[in-house]
């Protein structure tokens, strides 16, 4: 597969009904601001959230900061993160 070009992988796909070649330009997944992170942490800790719901609410805070546009919850306060918690 790594020698394979291109149009190879994106025929070897075709075939198999797959996108093959999307993984490769893939962008990750942007990263929340160090006083988003610190709101999550004191949210968590004030509302008495385990680690597997905060972990959740940060994976899915950086789906919705890729999507773009304009933010609906800054996620900079508790009051944002208890917001996003309750809209999920």
């Amino acid at each position: 597969m790594a020698a394979a070009t291109a149009h190879e992988l994106s025929a070897l796909g075709g075939a198999l009904q797959v996108e093959a070649i999307a993984g490769l330009f893939a962008q990750p997944l942007p990263d929340l601001r160090s006083e988003q992170v610190a709101a999550l942490i004191s949210a968590a800790d004030e509302l008495g959230w385990d680690v597997a719901t905060a972990f959740r609410l940060y994976e899915l805070a950086r789906l919705e900061l890729a999507r773009g546009g304009v933010r609906r919850f800054p996620l900079a306060s508790i009051q944002d993160w208890v917001d996003f918690h309750d809209s999920r």
